[in-house]
């Protein structure tokens, strides 16, 4: 989402579909053999790609143990495991919490899943000492 240029590729590594318009790093991109959820796909949805590019959403770019020590605490907080692709959302309530300057919010999150089958993965980041 970072570092992709807007533009029409196409969405599979066969080059079958038709190409949409969207902000991708390439459909010929091999991501490199490292475990990051489900974060290894070379575009964005068209739909986000648009409001991303008319400035209606931003991006921001966080590392997976970054990402993961967030799903830590929102796991100890809330009673609920994330799926990694959540946790790289998840980073972004700490600038939300500092722009609220104590005044109190509510922070909608959309969750793509639990992160129950990706335990071993996290206990890998977390605990990697």
């Amino acid at each position: 989402m970072t570092k992709g240029v807007y533009k029409y590729d196409y969405p599979d590594t066969a080059k079958l579909l038709p190409e949409f318009m969207m902000y991708t790093i390439g459909s010929d991109f091999v991501p490199p053999p490292v475990y990051a959820g489900g974060l290894r796909y070379h575009a964005v949805a068209p739909t986000l790609s648009l409001l991303m590019k008319e400035g209606i959403v931003k991006s921001r770019d966080y590392n997976q143990d970054e990402a993961f020590k967030w799903a830590q605490l929102f796991s100890q907080l809330e009673g609920y495991i994330p799926a990694p692709e959540t946790s790289h959302a998840l980073p972004i309530l700490k600038e939300i919490a500092e722009r609220a300057n104590g005044e109190k919010k509510t922070v909608l999150v959309s969750f793509s899943g639990h992160g129950l089958l990706d335990l071993g993965n996290y206990g890998e980041v977390l605990f990697k000492d």
